[in-house]
């Protein structure tokens, strides 16, 4: 029934498209472009696992990694496929006929349809809670029974034939622990409600009763539901409860919602694109594709996909990714300067990597030198010349979108003919008057490693001097160490041209006291300890076999951040014995990253029982 209004609808809507007075101002929702054009109608989009499903019209199926390249997918059916969600590591398609089928990949499907449990045509599904729900048209029976099929894994279902519930059921959301179906209002004359709330999709409630629209799409986002349905109509609501109309900014019909990246995107007739962060104030937009009427949205890869009745695909601009953040530049030779920042965003593609002679401050032009893949962190520039002074900021992209940049941060490269930096520092204390430092020599033409230590808030003092590719030193002056006196370390490489630069500060923590250990159950044993550092990263707990004395080896099993002073050992064998010891550790605030260990707390034994 509902397919037979919109292609009549469309017809009308066809010969009367508004006209679209032009945008001065553009962001990426203004932005968009015809990815697919098939010979099908299109019904359903959804995004999961890095790929996009699109579904319509006599069992067509298309996927796509990224919103622009489809591919079409055999669905062993021809049935329409009318809605598509992703959860639990699959997608779920329902159509008509009781038509389901899944995928774990978008790309090879098998159909469940004989296990639906109804013949009747499917309209939309979603996933929550661990559960997928889908809705559809009532039984031809004496008390017209509405349609919903539920399922924990996708494979097997069961009907249910909620009472009351809406007379044609077009879509369905999930969002804060509650499933909202929405639909059509008025059956052959007699008011039935529009929404219907369920927490496990087995219950119904019906909510708001004769709004006199008919409801087509929802979406749960920004702590808020929103509804939307004919001739502009748009309604929200913080709990699926009480629901207020608001002002859409359209008389379009609007068909499908879906809510990324702190965005609601609206779709609908005449080319209708409407946008808001809040559900409650609306911007139109006004894409140069026209003739387009969209029947549903989805949000993934940093962009929203829509698809259109008549087998248009169409793709918004990808939202700017969030701009890295906390860059640092440290130089680690006479001709390199080693990069590491935060990863903000989500889903971008790389970033890139500018960079200026001089400080930041410096009127010197930037340029861009380097990029990076999805997710990198670090860089190393390298090629430089000595004795510069370097300034780098770095900012994600997301195709042609760029994010915000990064703070700056400089860095000077060391002499010419210097050795490169140690890098991996490590301070351990060993005990009350003793700490052990090892590193790692990148050089190869190093005379020596000068060793700086300070005391507490004191100065920067050389502390000694090793010979070359030697690797540790052990400092048998640290005393009080473990709690009264805090020791800070540094190294240089260093030949007849000058000292590469400095590794990191590596500082070390107080030794933590009073380890306890007390068996709680058969399988958990509890620790508690005292926390004696203020400076500390975190603490490492370990475990080994059998008593204190006994020979079995130490493993780390977890590390605990700052300020800790339990945890909880779980998955223990009964009737065995366990051991534990504690210490605190100490990162530096920058990559290359040095540490600092403090000594071991006392040992703890405990026997579960």
């Amino acid at each position: 029934m509902r397919k037979v209004f919109i292609i009549l609808i469309f017809l009308i809507i066809s010969v009367l498209i508004p006209f679209k007075p032009a945008i001065s101002v553009a962001d990426y929702l203004d932005n968009w472009h015809l990815r697919c054009d098939t010979a099908y109608l299109l019904y359903g989009v959804t995004y999961g696992n890095g790929t996009f499903v699109a579904v319509g019209y006599n069992g067509i199926i298309l996927s796509s990694p990224d919103g622009i390249t489809w591919t079409e997918r055999t669905s062993h059916t021809t049935e329409s496929l009318n809605g598509a969600t992703y959860g639990e590591g699959i997608f779920v398609v329902v159509g008509d006929h009781g038509t389901i089928l899944i995928s774990s990949d978008g790309e090879t499907w098998i159909t469940r349809t004989g296990y639906s449990g109804t013949t009747n045509d499917l309209t939309s599904v979603a996933y929550g809670n661990g559960k997928f729900v889908a809705v559809g048209d009532f039984d031809l029976g004496p008390d017209y029974d509405r349609t919903v099929v539920t399922s924990p894994d996708g494979y097997t279902w069961t009907v249910r034939h909620p009472q009351p519930f809406l007379a044609y059921p077009y879509g369905i959301g999930y969002g804060n622990g509650l499933f909202v179906a929405v639909g059509l209002h008025d059956l052959y004359g007699s008011h039935y409600y529009d929404i219907s709330t369920s927490s496990d999709g087995i219950q119904w409630t019906p909510r708001n009763y004769d709004t006199y629209d008919n409801l087509n799409g929802v979406a749960y986002g920004n702590n808020i539901f929103v509804a939307v349905g004919g001739y502009g109509a748009l309604y929200t609501s913080p709990d699926g409860i009480d629901w207020t109309e608001r002002n859409s900014g359209t008389s379009d019909t609007l068909n499908g919602i879906t809510y990324g990246n702190g965005i609601f995107v609206a779709v609908g007739y005449s080319d209708t694109i409407i946008t808001s962060s809040d559900g409650i104030a609306w911007t139109q937009r006004y894409p140069e594709i026209f003739y387009k009427s969209y029947y549903s949205i989805a949000y993934g890869q940093s962009t929203f996909v829509a698809v259109a009745y008549f087998g248009e695909i169409i793709q918004s601009d990808p939202s700017p990714p969030d701009a890295p953040s906390s860059l640092t530049a440290k130089a680690t030779s006479s001709s390199s300067i080693f990069l590491s920042w935060k990863d903000n965003s989500v889903d971008e593609p790389g970033f890139k990597i500018e960079r200026k002679e001089g400080v930041c401050g410096s009127i010197s032009e930037w340029s861009q030198v380097q990029t990076v893949g999805k997710n990198a962190k670090t860089y190393t520039d390298t090629g430089l010349t000595p004795n510069i002074t370097y300034a780098y900021r770095v900012r994600a992209y997301n195709m042609d979108i760029n994010s915000a940049y990064s703070n700056c941060a400089s860095s000077k490269t060391a002499l010419s003919g210097t050795p490169n930096a140690p890098t991996t520092l490590n301070a351990t204390s060993i005990s009350a008057n003793q700490i052990k430092l090892i590193w790692t020599d990148n050089s190869t033409n190093e005379a020596s490693f000068t060793i700086y230590r300070k005391v507490g808030s004191g100065s920067w003092n050389p502390l000694s001097t090793k010979g070359e590719n030697f690797v540790s030193h052990t400092d048998i002056t640290a005393t009080g160490n473990t709690i009264t006196e805090t020791y800070s370390y540094y190294l240089q490489a260093c030949n007849s041209n000058g000292c590469s630069p400095a590794t990191n500060s590596a500082i070390v923590p107080y030794k933590p006291t009073n380890l306890s250990s007390t068996a709680a159950s058969s399988s958990r044993i509890n620790l508690a300890w005292a926390d004696k550092s203020s400076n500390e990263t975190g603490f490492q707990i370990y475990r080994k076999s059998g008593v204190c004395s006994s020979p079995s080896a130490w493993g780390l099993i977890a590390t605990k951040g700052a300020n800790s002073i339990s945890h909880s050992n779980i998955g223990l064998s009964s009737g065995t014995t366990y051991s534990y010891r504690v210490r605190a550790y100490k990162k530096s605030s920058t990559m290359p990253y040095a540490y600092g260990y403090s000594s071991y707390s006392n040992c703890k034994s405990a026997t579960t029982p």
